[in-house]
């Protein structure tokens, strides 16, 4: 049932907002196909965001060594992004924004009673503004570069790898 809401929310859709729930009163399980539908596209989802995060991870070296930092800063912040998108996936939850991806990362550390998620979140987002501004220098990127990619790979190792869909 789609629902259409009236006025504004300052462009925030409760429907995408974490803080609002998925689902009505009166709306429960719908079925447990449905259920399995949803599980096998959540882990599709998140296998997605993290190839992708580790595709955006590769990119950044490759950027480095030809001594762009601009692009090598925003594919950076893409992998960090990919990657809380990916967690937030396997828990069944989507991130469309920028703020949500902010604020998903905020709750994940504090959650997880880690720090580091916050901190590389703000240095990878930091590069992203620093693209536009086109000020970035590759010292820069490699400065922060290893704090965001640990953080990176603590992300994505709780991801369980995608479950082969044939038969043996």
């Amino acid at each position: 049932m789609n629902r259409v809401i009236k006025g504004s929310l300052k462009g925030r859709s409760p429907f995408n907002n974490p803080y609002f729930p998925l689902s009505f009163e009166g709306e429960g399980d719908k079925g447990g196909e449905v259920n399995k539908q949803s599980q096998m596209n959540q882990r599709q989802m998140s296998q997605k965001y993290k190839s992708q995060a580790i595709h955006y991870l590769e990119n950044v070296f490759s950027f480095l060594d030809a001594g762009d930092a601009e692009k090598a800063g925003e594919f950076l912040w893409g992998s960090m992004a990919q990657a809380l998108k990916a967690v937030a996936a396997s828990e069944g939850r989507e991130l469309n924004s920028h703020w949500e991806i902010g604020d998903y990362a905020r709750e994940l550390a504090k959650k997880r009673e880690d720090k580091s998620i916050w901190d590389a979140y703000g240095h990878a987002s930091y590069f992203h503004h620093g693209f536009y501004e086109a000020g970035l220098s590759v010292e820069d990127v490699r400065l922060r570069l290893d704090g965001i990619r640990e953080t990176i790979r603590k992300l994505l190792e709780h991801i369980p790898e995608q479950e082969s869909n044939r038969e043996g």
